[in-house]
């Protein structure tokens, strides 16, 4: 069979949904020719489906070498190029397919929108307010829009865009509250969250836009059960087992699974020893590094650390998530439990003892950075951010950040093997300085005093530390630094080194 047959029966098997034997066909056309554009464009169409987004990249980028004017060969590439995170080669694709010829509304609000989460939201703009011309009754079109030129600072302009919208979608709805939530009116924000919410009830986002909102208000109650939405999807950060849910009733044992990351698992186990009058044996779950320090925890009868001993878990009657244990124990602002909760082993703070020695002198821990696990974070700042505080005389500076060895600190964490030996150093310590990481909520939970430095910027709010407060109720040996100008740490690290001189 010559190719172009080969290629017609290949592209029909892709429609009909048989992707291996168009695939197959296509890596035939292949051996005989290996700059058939058509057969590496569809090939690499089939790959990216199959979930090898690299050999798709290859093959769509050896297409787009052959034929650089083809629109949807240039957008497919920059979807996968976006997929796999490089950046650069996404915008050319996305660019050259926006110069490669005539294309319908909505081609140009997938590129233009793709351009936007891209970060080129001048370049998005032209090309959503294309698709909005070509099609007005889209109101995906015009809150892709709206949202682009929010990110371009033109509030204005995108909070009227999204209301010329469908005001009964809860995409437009969500868009409108996301604008307001950045401008910091949080009142506009929650109605228009909670309209999209009303409009799909059982649609994940919508409330988990409202959960966010309602804790960051201090509305525990309504909050704790809009957060719920978050077991709606299958999250691979929350250990799953398949036990009976549990629903806050006696039960003769609980096991309690963790979930997100190590911060939620320090700040959310204040929550075990309250679990325990309920239910007659408790089994805990976490990460491997935080094993030695959830033994420890009131309450907990055993903590599984790792698969192969899952079967002490499986063997509950009941399994609840970790972070789902304020709405079954009714926690509110007023009630919610303080620390500390948690404790260094006794062996290992008096094997850290001659470590950390008193010499008269403040001894203040640090860490500046997160895991770097979550994109664009903007909760961490660079040790050179941090390093005036080392002009603060008189104090001895120890280094919290693993992995980083900067100079001017005194720096033993090569010797951490995990959070029971942290939790151990700064038994030691009279002051941790931090970023707002694990290592903040570990401190807070030791009941150590501790600074946490927050960054100003309503997208990333957490809603844990609340509005206008510099005291935390998780916490109450905490005082918090909010960034007075969004993305400005050197003010707030002035204002913490005058607070260190004056301590």
């Amino acid at each position: 069979m010559k190719s172009p047959r080969l290629i017609e029966t290949a592209q029909a098997a892709y429609r009909k949904g048989q992707l291996d034997e168009a695939a197959g066909l296509c890596r035939k056309v292949l051996t005989s020719n290996r700059k058939d554009g058509v057969a590496l464009h569809l090939l690499g169409v089939i790959r990216w489906k199959q979930g090898d987004s690299a050999e798709a990249l290859e093959l769509l980028g050896r297409a787009a070498g052959i034929d650089r004017r083809n629109f949807s060969l240039q957008r497919n590439l920059g979807f996968v190029a976006h997929e796999r995170g490089d950046r650069e080669r996404a915008l050319q694709a996305f660019r050259r397919a926006l110069d490669a010829g005539p294309r319908g509304a909505e081609d140009l609000d997938a590129v233009g929108w793709a351009l936007s989460q891209l970060g080129d939201a001048a370049a998005a703009e032209g090309c959503l307010r294309a698709a909005v011309q070509a099609d007005p009754t889209r109101g995906a079109y015009r809150n892709h829009l709206a949202w682009t030129l929010h990110r371009l600072g033109r509030d204005d302009e995108a909070l009227a865009e999204a209301g010329r919208g469908d005001l009964g979608h809860p995409e437009t709805r969500t868009v409108l509250g996301q604008i307001h939530y950045e401008q910091g009116r949080f009142d506009e924000a929650l109605a228009h969250f909670e309209q999209a919410r009303a409009l799909a009830p059982g649609e994940r986002s919508a409330a988990w836009n409202c959960a966010g909102l309602y804790l960051l208000l201090g509305r525990y109650r309504e909050g704790w059960e809009a957060y719920e939405s978050r077991l709606r999807d299958g999250d691979p950060r929350r250990l799953q087992l398949p036990l009976p849910a549990w629903d806050g009733t006696p039960v003769e044992t609980l096991a309690v699974t963790h979930e997100q990351g190590f911060g939620d698992l320090l700040q959310f186990a204040r929550f075990l020893p309250l679990a325990r009058p309920r239910v007659k044996r408790l089994i805990a779950t976490c990460h491997p590094s935080l094993r030695r320090l959830m033994e420890g925890v009131d309450g907990v009868d055993a903590v599984v650390a790792d698969a192969a001993e899952h079967g002490t878990a499986l063997a509950a009657d009941r399994a609840v998530s970790l972070m789902s244990l304020p709405r079954l124990l009714g926690t509110t602002l007023e009630n919610l439990s303080g620390a500390p909760y948690l404790r260094a082993p006794a062996d290992e703070v008096a094997r850290w003892a001659p470590r950390v020695p008193a010499t008269g002198r403040p001894r203040v821990g640090l860490a500046w950075a997160g895991s770097g696990s979550q994109q664009d974070d903007r909760r961490s700042l660079t040790f050179e951010d941090l390093s005036p505080l080392l002009d603060v005389a008189g104090v001895d500076f120890y280094s919290l950040q693993l992995g980083a060895h900067p100079s001017g600190l005194i720096d033993l964490t090569a010797d951490i093997a995990d959070f029971a030996d942290t939790a151990a150093l700064m038994s030691h310590l009279d002051l941790v300085i931090s970023v707002d990481t694990a290592v903040a909520h570990l401190a807070g939970a030791l009941g150590r005093p501790t600074w946490t430095l927050l960054a100003l910027t309503p997208a990333w709010r957490e809603w844990r530390w609340l509005l206008d407060r510099e005291d935390s109720p998780w916490y109450p040996t905490m005082r918090l630094f909010l960034q007075e100008r969004a993305g400005e740490w050197a003010p707030l690290v002035a204002r913490v080194a005058e607070a260190l001189r004056r301590s």
